[in-house]
């Protein structure tokens, strides 16, 4: 999957999500300490084997992993698979959007080739 980047929002992996989350602390926690040193330990994330990203200026791609297999996911026909990328992509909205992306899925049964899907997600924001 492709998602257009844009500056309405922030798109990026849960291992960085957590990387982040982890320099935050250490950063606090060095300011904190009458020495300006950290002594918590840095655990790093167990990294996610099943997917793959790849980042440009404009674009921001996942791609899922084939794991002792031919294939990266084999669906049923007609079945719904809603995780396909295991929750491992966090977007973190800054105002409300619309976030462009392009769904890719190629088959051996596909005849013309990969299956290509643009599709719109539309962000609104409740103010109550």
């Amino acid at each position: 999957m492709n998602i257009r980047k844009n500056s309405g929002f922030e798109v990026l992996t849960e291992i960085d999500f957590l990387r982040e989350i982890q320099e935050k602390e250490n950063q606090r926690e060095k300011a904190n300490s009458l020495y300006g040193i950290s002594f918590t330990q840095i655990n790093s994330p167990i990294l996610n084997i099943h997917t793959d990203t790849k980042e440009t200026e404009e674009m921001f791609t996942i791609e899922r992993n084939p794991i002792n297999r031919k294939y990266a996911i084999t669906i049923a026909q007609n079945s719904i698979y809603k995780d396909v990328f295991l929750q491992s992509v966090l977007l973190l909205e800054k105002t409300a959007n619309e976030i462009e992306a392009e769904i890719i899925i190629r088959s051996d049964d596909f005849k013309k080739g990969a299956l290509n899907k643009n599709i719109i997600f539309k962000i609104q924001k409740n103010i109550t």
